[in-house]
């Protein structure tokens, strides 16, 4: 169950309010075989960047970065996953690449 939101956006762009939900806390990332590589052969199967957030595996490969013509909302992240047209999750990635603050945001 979703907390208190940690953003609460409202824009003339938005219809209605969008709601970020995060602790701000870093989390580590973690390098794996994604499952859609496993059935390539040993020596091509690659690790990618991956973190655990909510009991599921998400790997950076999966997500879309945010460019600068993005909405204003998301200039602060480095990247989304929708996952349906009113939620989804965003990244901010540290500066030494070692981990990611992670949020969800519902509209």
């Amino acid at each position: 169950m979703l907390k208190k939101p940690f953003k609460v956006i409202t824009s003339p762009n938005l219809t209605g309010t969008l709601k970020i939900y995060g602790n701000n806390h870093l989390i580590p990332l973690d390098y794996q075989v994604p499952e859609w590589n496993k059935d390539k052969p040993e020596e091509d199967q690659d690790l990618e960047s991956c973190f655990v957030y909510k009991g599921h595996t998400y790997f950076l490969s999966e997500f879309m970065r945010i460019e600068k013509n993005a909405p204003a909302w998301m200039q602060e992240y480095h990247g989304y996953m929708s996952d349906s047209y009113f939620s989804g999750i965003v990244v901010k990635l540290d500066f030494a690449g070692e981990s990611v603050k992670v949020y969800t945001y519902i509209s």
